[in-house]
């Protein structure tokens, strides 16, 4: 604590051309006092650090006196954000060149400290960042929620990532999308043109299930919650749901390693009809427990494409299967399920334009898929599926794809760069690298559906 103060003071002195400052203080003394106040700094001038662009700075150490106009991109470090909202406010208002902004709130950190009464402010009081395009904010939904309501940015042109860590002491209160984003900053508002949705599920805390949402504009990766929901019943799946109606959801990919027990054939009906113009659906979950849950959901999904009014043509499944190496039998009986899926499909009148068959032996609890076009398939697989099941396809779909791409990311690199978001230059995070094979080399010349 008492060489920050030196350590301040000479960046301003003697570091005129630095570009980018990290500064993370560890201070277990400070006894309940101001570190800001106690620091007695001076307002860093645009002069001194002209060329500032990058701060990381303890959350606790940012103020308006530690900001400076040039700044492009803002990580506070930390437990504490802020210990209040109109500081972290007053210096986020002297950033007026923000594009990335990452804040972690501390689980009890208590930022209506000052604010009068948590009361939704005027539209004179709310903050515009102009050029924001990127935010992640971690913390608990009362407080990201009013850290949000007060806030403002282009949000259709910006990608906004919202964690809420659960405690194991209440670890059942649903964080429902709705109750995070402001009004101001709903989904209507904000992603009215989501055409992509990615919902996954998975476990926490003893053995609470939570789904996590990603939503896509045009390939370009928008918004992200997790969790999105806690899955205590269906019905809070399809609250979740609900949020996106008035979307045009062209795509969705469905991971759910775990369901409720009254996921029943019912609901799912129900489920698809709150998306009439889906046209793809992706299950890309790769677990040997997910089996069931897959072929239930495809099942539906087509019976809906019956029912409805979608052109036949243009409806695609994508269907991730787990090639385990340790019992090869498990392969055979998932594609055994395709084909049963399927078989009823063309019994019932129905076909589709396009199958996706994506098959993998990578441990699915290393990898994360978050496309099946990420999924690799080797040549050997790849004339083995072709011999064995392509031909019985024939009735019920037009093409079978069996090629995949090359890319897989980690789970534990979480897609995250430096500033906690997926950055290739261009904001479209979930395009895959292109397979080095030309699929128009396995072309299929016999009778039946076309393979590529």
């Amino acid at each position: 604590m008492s060489d920050v103060p030196k350590i301040l003071r000479k960046v301003t002195a003697k570091m005129g051309r630095l570009q980018r400052l990290k500064l993370d203080v560890q201070d277990d003394s400070k006894c309940g006092k101001d570190p800001v106040a106690e620091l007695d700094l001076r307002q860093w001038e645009a002069e001194s650090l002209p060329y500032l662009e990058r701060l990381e700075i303890s959350g606790d150490y940012f103020s308006r006196a530690t900001t400076v106009p040039s700044l492009h991109t803002l990580v506070l470090l930390g437990p504490g954000v802020a210990k209040s909202l109109p500081r972290l406010l007053d210096g986020l208002k002297a950033c007026p060149s923000l594009v990335k902004v990452r804040l972690d709130f501390d689980i009890y950190t208590d930022i209506m400290d000052g604010c009068e009464g948590g009361e939704a402010p005027s539209p004179d009081c709310i903050l515009d960042l102009p050029k924001l395009r990127k935010i992640r904010v971690a913390g608990m939904v009362p407080v990201i929620h009013t850290f949000l309501s007060r806030i403002s940015f282009p949000a259709a042109l910006a990608r906004v990532e919202l964690v809420i860590p659960g405690t194991e002491k209440d670890p059942t209160q649903p964080p429902i999308l709705p109750d995070i984003l402001p009004r101001h900053l709903s989904v209507l508002h904000m992603f009215p043109t989501i055409d992509r949705l990615f919902l996954q599920s998975d476990v926490k805390y003893e053995s609470v299930p939570f789904v996590s949402v990603r939503g896509h504009v045009q390939g370009a990766e928008r918004l992200r919650v997790s969790p999105a929901v806690w899955l205590h019943t269906a019905d809070h799946l399809m609250q979740l749901l609900e949020v996106f109606r008035a979307c045009t959801v062209t795509e969705l990919a469905l991971d759910l390693r775990r369901v409720t027990s009254d996921m029943s054939g019912e609901f799912w009906g129900r489920f698809f009809e709150v998306l009439p113009d889906l046209r793809r659906l992706q299950l890309p979950s790769c677990t040997l427990e997910s089996r069931e849950i897959k072929r239930d959901i495809a099942e539906h999904f087509l019976a809906s494409c019956r029912e409805s009014r979608r052109t036949a043509h243009d409806i695609t499944l994508a269907w991730v299967v787990r090639a385990d190496m340790e019992n090869p039998s498990h392969l055979e009986e998932e594609l055994g399920d395709v084909q049963q899926v399927f078989r009823r499909h063309a019994e019932c009148g129905g076909r589709i334009g396009r199958l996706e068959l994506m098959a993998t032996s990578l441990e699915p609890r290393s990898v994360k898929v978050v496309d099946v076009t990420q999924v690799s398939l080797d040549l050997a697989t790849w004339w083995w599926l072709k011999r064995a099941y392509v031909s019985q396809l024939a009735e019920a779909t037009e093409v079978v794809a069996l090629s995949g791409q090359v890319k897989l990311w980690s789970a534990d690199d979480d897609d995250d760069d430096e500033d906690g978001f997926e950055d290739d230059g261009t904001d479209r995070d979930d395009e895959p690298e292109m397979c080095s094979e030309n699929d128009d080399e396995y072309e299929d010349k016999e009778r039946g559906p076309s393979l590529e």
